[in-house]
């Protein structure tokens, strides 16, 4: 007789070799054909809403790891949040304005193809749309649900005209105004740049320290001043000294110096003349290096006395303290540079006429060496702002630009209340957020570009005066509504405005403002433009944490001017993704990993898993190794379900009622109860890693290693419908069932592999998707502290039992510890009463072949003594369930079975 017949040997079609790569796809497309996001949204749709607004990535590339790791901890969220009830839609966004898409574009294009504004913009558009799509393909490939069908992009009419909108109010409510001030200036790509678009490198430069004369002095004396920005000093006209620290009049020879008293002791040789308070300076007036004008001695705490000599030079047209120190005192604003960031005619010196301003920098240095005043000069490292798209360093240049004031009608103290009233994920980014509003300069809106929504202001050709009304502003709105910011470009003033608009002076000739928006207040206004009333404030925002200087601040500035409450309720906020050094990705450096590459050669659950595991509220590493170690993590999972789908197919839901289960099953549902509940703690506290550790670990070590290698013998070799068999079996369905629920926001392709599976063999009603059944509540009933103490102590005496064996083995007692027999021996009555109390269950938890219990001394176990031997069991080994047993033989029907499986086979 073949007794493998007779075995329950398991069954499924989860395969054990995952091909995720190739599996994918048509996962993904049981979810488009039976429009499971759509269901989703059906199922909910009297449900808690939660919206997720999602921030728009650049349509100008393919997606990169930073994309991967935050669309995917976004359809994490939503994901679970879903299953829990929530009404859950969620809109994808591309943002298809601004310098990153132009300058992508004109990588491409000869000059002679840029001369034309309206050919040249739709060429544009064509390229963002393309990306568009190539990310959507690539954004959907990770198993991403949403309505991709139906994204937001930036440069459709009906969101332009939003952004239109948005203006008009914050203008109407005194918000924004032109004004001539220093902003970011990047010569490269010739326009404005905002905070967000600056990017610090340490670069090395020249540090010179340069006196100043004071003139109302009898006796010659110098404020010495110290700068890394040479070629700013043609446009000083100030000197600001902190009103509250002292400053030392020191002199060598015939100089006389005036410093900080701080530094006086570092200047050797010199000697303290007098001290005086820095207020003492205010109104006094110091020769400048150039130009005949007098630089005013002014007082600021902004002050410091980390480096320097504790005075700095004041050029209100080239930084935004100097701004507004010269604001206060009434100087005027010097910037003699042009866009190009060359030295305009308007500069004091012949020299540099012509010549960009760090080229500038030896030539100034030589000059004020030549008039006697260059006190020191040598180069030093420090950081200095660059462009963020074409990598050039910047300039800080005084231009007339459109500004959104921050500090209008107390907006900068609103905004900051309003922080409070966000929960940050984690808490600490409130911080940085609250730093960086705190410090913040006004918004400049402009941009000297071609791509993006025009700042819809108009010029008046008589008297130069610009016209920007609530009518006309209306008028600038709806227009674009009909034709889409192209039209600003195609049509001219008048068929834009119409009639009955005139400047003050009676005009109605004007001419269009040649600025566009910033591309930062394109998506800032999104969620006006996306979210309906009823979805508005978003439930959260997810972004990386580069964020809070860019789309958390463009949001939550114009929100709370112009609705008072910040666009969203909550904050998520991830690292970036690194390598295995920590170093930056890049491919000068070679270490780029793509989406692409993760999912072809491992699978869209693998990267998925990659993200949930780390802890993204920091920098993230990848490598090749890193991803090997999410395949074995991602094995063990997928065995376990393996397994559990394999010992079941043959259940035909006979289920055992809690109450008859055995303590073993009822032991790992008590396990299995707290599992569920901390794994969906953790995710209600956005802590995915933290579930996904805790749920490798129960499949790894208490599934795989401990429940599932005792129950193979009780599945696999006791008839079909015993009791305990039977126990076991809706132990497995339960978890099995529970386990594709609470694994599907990370691993969803896995879990809609595994329910479809279980869909088909278990031959139950269960619904198309694994994503259209909730999160599982746990029966408070499995909570069984009185059995997991029990178990606990089996779990001990089993652990130093293996040991023994192990031990054995090493020394060849036995081969295998299925052939071992196992002696207990101890002198306490308790531990005899507990042996005896299970002593027909130890050669099944020992997963041995025979155990005997005596009494006598031994080591110290559950506060008494315990002796283990291991001997080789009696008798042969039975061919069925290869145990040692003396009854093998004892049946002439079966003689190689033992009496037990010889009862079995019976019915066969």
């Amino acid at each position: 007789m073949n007794y493998n017949k007779t075995l329950n040997l398991p069954r499924t079609k989860f395969s054990m070799k995952a091909n995720l790569s190739n599996r994918e796809p048509g996962i993904q497309k049981i979810w488009e054909d039976n429009k499971v996001y759509e269901k989703l949204l059906e199922k909910n749709k009297d449900g808690e809403k939660f919206i997720l607004h999602d921030g728009p990535p650049y349509a100008n590339g393919h997606i990169h790891l930073g994309h991967a790791l935050n669309r995917v901890l976004k359809d994490i969220v939503l994901k679970y949040k879903a299953m829990k009830g929530y009404y859950t839609p969620f809109v994808p966004g591309w943002d298809c304005h601004g310098l990153p898409v132009e300058y992508e574009l004109l990588k491409q294009l000869d000059k002679k193809e840029i001369k034309d504004k309206v050919d040249f913009r739709k060429k544009a558009a064509q390229y963002a749309l393309k990306f568009v799509e190539i990310q959507k393909k690539e954004f959907k490939r990770l198993g991403l649900l949403g309505d991709w069908d139906n994204p937001y992009l930036t440069l459709l009419p009906e969101y332009e005209e939003k952004i239109i909108d948005a203006f008009k109010e914050l203008y109407v409510k005194g918000f924004i105004s032109r004004e001539l001030k220093p902003v970011y200036w990047c010569s490269s790509c010739k326009t404005a740049l905002a905070e967000a678009e600056v990017e610090y490198k340490d670069v090395a430069s020249a540090s010179i320290y340069v006196k100043f004369e004071l003139l109302s002095e009898g006796d010659k004396a110098y404020a010495l001043v110290w700068t890394t920005t040479p070629w700013t000093l043609p446009s000083n006209v100030a000197l600001c000294f902190h009103p509250d620290f002292n400053y030392s009049y020191i002199k060598k020879d015939n100089e006389c110096l005036i410093v900080a008293e701080e530094f006086a002791d570092s200047y050797q040789g010199y000697e303290k003349i007098r001290t005086v308070k820095g207020r003492d300076f205010e109104g006094c007036e110091f020769k400048p290096p150039f130009g005949e004008r007098a630089s005013k001695g002014i007082t600021g705490k902004f002050i410091t006395l980390d480096e320097g000599t504790g005075i700095v030079h004041i050029a209100p047209g080239h930084g935004e303290e100097d701004y507004l120190a010269g604001k206060k005192y009434g100087l005027p604003i010097l910037s003699p540079v042009d866009d190009n960031g060359r030295f305009t005619s308007a500069v004091e010196i012949n020299e540099i006429i012509g010549k960009g301003v760090f080229e500038s920098d030896p030539m100034i240095i030589d000059i004020l060496r030549a008039k006697g005043i260059l006190f020191e000069k040598k180069d030093i490292q420090h950081s200095y702002p660059h462009c963020w798209r074409c990598k050039k360093p910047i300039i800080f240049r005084a231009t007339k630009q459109w500004f959104l004031k921050v500090d209008k009608d107390n907006l900068r103290n609103d905004i900051i209340l309003q922080i409070d009233r966000v929960m940050w994920i984690p808490e600490i980014s409130k911080k940085r957020i609250y730093a960086m509003i705190s410090s913040r300069p006004d918004w400049c809106l402009s941009r000297q570009r071609l791509w993006g929504v025009p700042i819809p202001v108009f010029y008046c050709k008589k008297c130069g005066e610009f016209l920007a009304t609530e009518e006309s502003l209306n008028r600038v709105k709806k227009f674009i509504k009909e034709n889409g910011s192209d039209g600003w470009f195609k049509y001219s003033s008048k068929e834009i405005l119409g009639d009955g608009i005139k400047c003050k002076c009676g005009s109605t000739e004007f001419v269009k403002e040649g600025d566009i928006l910033d591309v930062w207040f394109d998506s800032g206004v999104s969620s006006f433009a996306v979210l309906e009333t009823s979805n508005w404030p978003s439930d959260m925002y997810l972004e990386g944490s580069d964020q809070h200087r860019g789309w958390f601040q463009s949001s939550i500035i114009p929100a709370v001017a112009i609705r008072n409450i910040p666009p969203y309720k909550s904050v998520f906020t991830h690292g970036f993704v690194v390598d295995a050094e920590g170093r930056k990705m890049s491919k000068s450096i070679g270490n780029v990993i793509s989406p692409a590459e993760v999912v072809q050669k491992y699978g869209a659950d693998l990267l998925r898993l990659w993200v949930a595991s780390e802890n993204y509220f920091k920098d993230i590493k990848i490598s090749g190794e890193i991803l090997e170690q999410a395949v074995i993590h991602y094995r063990r999972i997928r065995n376990t379900i393996r397994f559990i789908l394999g010992n079941i197919s043959d259940f035909n839901g006979e289920t055992v009622d809690y109450e008859n289960l055995t303590p073993m099953d009822k032991f790992i549902l008590h396990k299995f109860y707290h599992l569920v509940s901390e794994v969906t703690d953790n995710y209600d506290r956005f802590l995915f890693f933290k579930s996904i550790r805790l749920l490798h670990d129960f499949c790894n070590t208490l599934l795989s290693s401990f429940y599932f290698n005792i129950l193979k013998d009780r599945l696999y070799v006791l008839a079909k419908d015993s009791h305990e068999r039977r126990s076991s079996q809706t132990v497995l369905k339960i978890m099995v069932e529970t386990l594709l629920k609470i694994i599907s926001p990370v691993l969803s392709h896995t879990a809609e592999e595994g329910w479809q599976v279980l869909k088909d063999e278990q031959n139950d009603e269960y619904p198309e998707s694994i994503f259209l059944y909730d999160m599982p509540d746990v029966p408070r009933e499995w909570d069984n502290p009185d059995i997991n103490k029990d178990w606990e102590k089996i779990i001990e005496l089993r652990t130093m039992v293996l040991k023994k064996i192990e031990e054995s083995k090493d020394k060849g007692i036995v081969k295998d510890p299925l052939e071992s027999e196992v002696t207990l021996r101890t002198s306490s009555d308790e531990i005899i009463d507990f042996l005896k109390s299970k002593e027909e269950k130890w050669k099944e938890y020992f997963i041995v072949s025979s155990v005997k219990i005596n009494l006598n001394e031994g080591e110290d176990f559950l506060n008494g003594k315990i002796n283990i031997d291991i001997k080789k069991a009696k008798g042969a080994k039975c061919i069925r369930c290869w145990l040692v047993s003396e009854s093998v033989g004892i049946n002439e029907m079966h003689p190689e079975l033992c009496k037990r499986c010889a009862d079995i086979v019976k019915k066969f």
